[in-house]
């Protein structure tokens, strides 16, 4: 018995012994977890926007009296400046939408004397309506437009003292086309710079100077902007 009891104490000793020295092993590590990958969002032309635009503004009008044939040619350029609306769709690098602008001009002068008479043809407003088809990529858009516009007119006919025998507006419509680049910078703001071309039906009036006369308007106008939009 006394030799069991010294056995199982030696036993016991020599266990516990073990187990402290493992203990005192170094610790092996649990493998560091893989870092999150971030991964950004391509930009995209998608939603609602708004913005400003100015520029400049031209046309070559002639104006008709009739019954005399009396022409006269005018040469006009002048600001344009305005705001627009919009919205686009991006479907991979295509890009869809529609735009609609409203612009102040200061195209306004008067014509030479010729046949005793003289004329004066103002531009203060254009608005156009139009759809955008764009090529995308990344944060550049090309584009173009296409669709119609409203040109306000405003016409006087003088005497040649500079009287006014008969002056009259009229918003003369017609068809739009044009294009342009934007560029994007941010997730919001977007910068660019466009042409339009608005053909315009003619204006044909009655000044009722005479019986039976009129004056007609035969015009075209063209604008070259800069501007800035903010997408919603």
């Amino acid at each position: 018995m006394r030799d069991f009891l010294m056995a199982t104490v030696a036993a016991t000793t020599l266990l516990g012994g073990s187990l402290a020295r493992a203990a005192d092993l170094p610790q092996k590590m649990p493998p560091a977890a893989a870092p999150a990958v971030v991964t950004e969002q391509p930009f995209s032309w998608s939603g609602v926007y708004a913005g400003g635009n100015i520029g400049a503004g031209w046309s070559n009008p002639t104006l008709t009296y009739s019954p005399t044939g009396t022409v006269w040619g005018l040469n006009q350029l002048g600001f344009v400046g305005g705001g627009q609306l919009g919205f686009n769709y991006q479907i991979g690098h295509a890009v869809l939408g529609v735009e609609g602008d409203a612009d102040w001009t200061s195209l306004n002068n008067k014509s030479g004397l010729a046949g005793g008479q003289q004329t004066r043809l103002g531009t203060p407003f254009v608005t156009t309506a139009a759809g955008r088809i764009g090529a995308a990529f990344g944060n550049w858009m090309l584009f173009a437009k296409g669709g119609g516009g409203w040109v306000d007119n405003t016409a006087t006919l003088y005497n040649a003292a500079g009287g006014t025998l008969w002056t009259g507006s009229h918003a003369s419509p017609g068809w739009l086309a044009g294009g342009g680049l934007e560029y994007a910078f941010g997730r919001n703001w977007s910068v660019k710079a466009e042409y339009d071309f608005i053909g315009l039906a003619n204006w044909t009036a009655t000044p009722g100077v005479v019986p039976g006369d009129s004056l007609k308007v035969s015009r075209e106008f063209q604008a070259a902007k800069l501007g800035f939009n903010y997408r919603f």
